[in-house]
């Protein structure tokens, strides 16, 4: 899982590692995510060995691709209906790309000679589907999910009602100087401030 075998090799599987890893990281927190990772990964590793140990071949297994693939079902289950770009510039939702690897990589097992172990890719997506479909997994990472839906939602609902207070502030501070000054007394600033306020205002109406 940590030896890979060109610089291309390791930079392909960290760029789709950081693309799509980091959020999982974010909602399972670190234990989680590298639990599952590594039983991904690793699992799929003795999948390859055991198929290998019917076959005669010298043949030795090297790269997270297992783990990779692993990651890309989560997140395919978890936001299926977010959109990738392949070769960034077809558009795809993240179900439909996840099921397009993992048919690629059924047929690819089935009668390829090539130095990519399709198996291996195949077996860190059936792994990881059946991981996180056992009950109290994915029970876990609904609620999860849910949360961190629920807490971004609490974040932008409180920055609102921040930036709301500031303006508010702002505008009584304003209106102050009108009482005191008249509105033709204000800076250009303040006039700008005014109008863009109560543009807010009526729009929130």
């Amino acid at each position: 899982m940590f030896v890979h075998g060109d610089f291309w090799h390791v930079a392909i599987n960290m760029l789709v590692l950081f693309l799509f890893g980091s959020e999982l990281e974010t909602i399972w927190g670190r234990y989680g995510f590298i639990k599952y990772y590594l039983i991904t990964g690793i699992g799929s590793g003795i999948v390859w060995l055991v198929f290998q140990s019917f076959a005669s071949s010298s043949a030795y297994l090297i790269g997270a691709s297992g783990a990779v693939y692993g990651i890309l079902t989560a997140y395919g289950l978890m936001f299926p209906n977010r959109i990738v770009y392949i070769y960034f510039l077809f558009p795809v939702r993240v179900k439909y790309f996840v099921m397009i690897l993992g048919g690629v990589a059924f047929f690819s097992s089935l009668g390829s000679h090539s130095n990519i172990s399709h198996l291996t890719h195949l077996s860190g997506m059936i792994i990881g589907f059946a991981y996180l479909h056992s009950n109290a997994q994915w029970k876990k990472m609904i609620f999860s999910m849910r949360k961190h839906v629920l807490e971004k939602k609490l974040k932008r609902e409180e920055s609102r009602q921040n930036k709301k207070k500031m303006l508010q502030k702002d505008v009584d501070h304003i209106l102050d100087r009108i009482n005191q000054v008249g509105y033709d007394e204000l800076t250009d600033s303040e006039k700008s401030r005014l109008y863009a306020a109560s543009r807010d205002i009526s729009r929130e109406k």
